[in-house]
């Protein structure tokens, strides 16, 4: 159960939760098939099978945390990019070049903008309980990932 009671369409990150299930910080909310186009046009400099969707300037303030930032917050815009949580991109990927999100329940999206390379995990760690973490897994899961396409 979560918050008392088991959620079903419906957000299950608490901050959103407790604001009415919207909030910015509240991760992605789609299909690895959505979320795989969206990681082909940041790796493309915004465009995908023809299309643009984001402008080139876009994706590298998306890739680039800014120089007036606190280096150990390592946020660029929407995405990671070198905080303290870095090792959910493992350590294989490539520094510096790699931007990441994480959600509540254990999701996470890892894009190698160097490799071009795009790590997916969608899981639901909070059913039935809302205990744990999957820090080591995503940690795993982008290096086992990483691993198969280093030379």
């Amino acid at each position: 159960p979560h918050h008392g009671y088991y959620v079903k369409g419906h957000v299950h990150d608490e901050n959103a939760h407790f604001l009415g299930g919207v909030s910015g910080n509240a991760g992605v909310f789609s299909s690895a098939e959505d979320l795989a186009v969206i990681a082909a046009a940041i790796m493309n400099g915004g465009a995908v099978n023809g299309h643009r969707i984001l402008s080139p300037a876009g994706v590298e303030l998306m890739a680039t945390v800014p120089p007036d930032q606190a280096p150990w917050i390592g946020r660029s815009y929407g995405w990671d990019a070198a905080s303290d949580m870095e090792s959910t991109r493992g350590n294989l990927t490539t520094a510096g070049r790699c931007i990441f999100h994480t959600g509540y329940t254990g999701t996470s999206m890892v894009i190698d903008l160097e490799t071009k390379t795009a790590i997916i995990l969608l899981t639901n760690r909070v059913h039935p309980y809302d205990t744990g973490g999957l820090f080591r897994t995503r940690t795993m899961v982008a290096n086992i990932v990483a691993s198969s396409i280093l030379d």
